[in-house]
């Protein structure tokens, strides 16, 4: 997502975010997942000793959208399809839904690697969690042509 050098380890002048040194990355990459909540599938009796989680498949009803971890900020709190102006996905597994727990990316792999860690060490992803999608936008001038990568 970072190139900072050229082929010829010359620096990218640093107002650019070059992706295979003609991909200008357009604003900042979005991270997202969806997940689904325990108690999500039937355990049988003779088994809730010993099974206590239950993480079923995706699907629309056993999408979880509580808070979790710090519970504070996008990718802490559950945001619905409809205020992230986000799409439904057509998986293998599933058709995941447009909402989930985001966080935005910053423009410079250091930054980045800092929202990266934090995320990591407070657990972002768990055992709920059924798909992660990192979605970005670049605008690529040798063809003249926009793309939007999911």
């Amino acid at each position: 997502m970072y190139w900072e050098v050229w082929y010829n380890n010359k620096s990218l002048s640093e107002n650019h975010s070059l992706i295979y040194y003609e991909n200008l990355l357009l604003g900042v990459p979005r991270l997202r997942q969806v997940k689904v909540h325990n108690q999500s599938c039937n355990v049988p009796e003779d088994l809730r000793v010993e099974v206590r989680d239950c993480y079923n498949l995706y699907t629309s009803a056993n999408e979880d959208t509580s808070p979790f971890g710090p519970k504070n900020g996008t990718a802490w709190v559950y945001t619905p399809e409809s205020e992230m102006n986000g799409s439904s996905y057509w998986g293998q597994v599933s058709n995941y839904g447009g909402g989930g727990y985001y966080q935005d990316l910053s423009r410079t792999r250091e930054e980045s690697a800092v929202q990266l860690r934090f995320l990591k060490d407070h657990l972002w992803l768990d055992r709920g969690t059924r798909a992660v999608f990192l979605d970005f936008s670049v605008y690529n001038g040798n063809i003249n042509l926009f793309c939007i990568i999911r």
